[in-house]
């Protein structure tokens, strides 16, 4: 939010330095923060779908549930969406089904 107010309004150099400093502040705080343990082993669930997936060969989300042995659909789902956020994982959709392609 705060870097939107930078770049959408006029504002004056005692606003901008507050808006700055408020950044940094935020940079600070969640610069220390760990990471959780859930969080440590959905980054290694990633890895281990990367290294599952082929090469070019196109699949779906419940396809890679099965290989990694996950429990749900929508924690699946959730990995996939950041390593296509991340530009690890490629979607493409075909009669309206999603498949994932490793970049």
């Amino acid at each position: 939010m705060f870097e939107a107010l930078l770049n959408k309004y006029d504002l004056t150099e005692s606003e901008v330095a507050f808006i700055e400093h408020e950044i940094e502040l935020l940079d600070k705080k969640n610069g220390s923060r760990k990471p959780t343990a859930d969080q440590l082993k959905n980054e290694e669930t990633k890895v281990e779908i990367l290294n599952l997936m082929e090469n070019g060969k196109p699949y779906t989300v419940t396809e890679i549930q099965k290989m990694v042995g996950l429990e749900s659909n929508q924690k699946t789902s959730a990995l996939i969406r950041q390593l296509k956020e991340s530009g690890l994982v490629i979607r493409t959709e075909e009669k309206g089904k999603a498949y994932f392609t490793k970049a």
